[in-house]
């Protein structure tokens, strides 16, 4: 396979390996026009594409093949139990610390990555608009534009705000628990591999004037309100893996942080 040679290798003219038909000025055309998104011939096309439908005798060997049970589904029930299980634990959580569930985007617009090739390459799309897109292979990117494009519409926080509430009620807390995929060797009829994952995330607005503190005294402002907010999402996250059974020897939960 990793000898076998590409489309584009396929169709070059260079190359010889196809009929001399198939270098008709009108293939060339649309071959062209495919790699220009907004022409009308490739639009033309790729509507063409998305109007037909598939035979329903594919239906059946599809989903076969797909969610095949092997002889013994004991394992992968009890691994969906406790897949299960995690995520109403953390929902729980984060409830507690009045974290509320977020949407966080499916897909995005599809570029090249240095890493594609060895993770196998994104899972891509193409939409009917002509949109090569890619599902996300994480949370933690699509998350943080979702939070970031948020928190710029909020309005910052005022000196004259910080008495009337917690300093720390002014972080925007949210979470999700979902799905990434990733392409694999054992994929099949084009699905991903599926893996559960799950972000939290604060956010809150530097205050105008960090230097000074404010003025009810209730909360230090600039870098100790920031390491109030870390400080409470350590303790989410502890929290959560402690309850969850992950804890090390002894029952002491160790997480090593980086600045990133």
């Amino acid at each position: 396979p990793d000898e076998r040679m590409t489309a584009a290798e396929l169709l070059d003219s260079n190359s010889g390996l196809l009929p001399p038909g198939a270098y008709d000025p009108q293939v060339q055309r649309i071959l062209e026009a495919l790699q220009r998104p907004g022409s009308t011939e490739s639009v033309a096309l790729v509507e063409a594409l998305f109007a037909r439908s598939e035979d329903v005798g594919k239906d059946a060997p599809y989903f076969e093949r797909i969610f095949r049970a092997p002889d013994d589904n004991t394992e992968a029930e009890a691994e969906a139990e406790a897949r299960d299980g995690l995520q109403q634990l953390l929902r729980e959580t984060c409830r507690r610390h009045g974290t509320i569930y977020e949407v966080c985007p499916l897909m995005r617009p599809a570029r090249t990555s240095a890493d594609d090739a060895g993770r196998h390459g994104r899972p891509q799309l193409l939409d009917k608009d002509n949109t090569r897109v890619e599902l996300r292979t994480n949370l933690t990117e699509p998350f943080a534009r979702l939070g970031a494009a948020r928190l710029a519409q909020a309005e910052p926080v005022e000196d004259s705000d910080r008495c009337s509430t917690s300093w720390t009620s002014k972080a925007r807390r949210r979470y999700h628990t979902g799905t990434v995929y990733q392409n694999a060797n054992g994929a099949q009829f084009g699905h991903p591999m599926e893996i559960s994952s799950s972000v939290v995330q604060f956010l809150w607005h530097p205050s105008s004037s960090s230097s000074a503190p404010p003025p009810c005294g209730r909360m230090p402002a600039g870098s100790s309100s920031a390491l109030a907010h870390e400080a409470e999402l350590l303790h989410l996250l502890g929290e959560f893996l402690s309850a969850a059974g992950v804890a090390g020897p002894g029952g002491r939960l160790e997480m090593q942080l980086a600045d990133t």
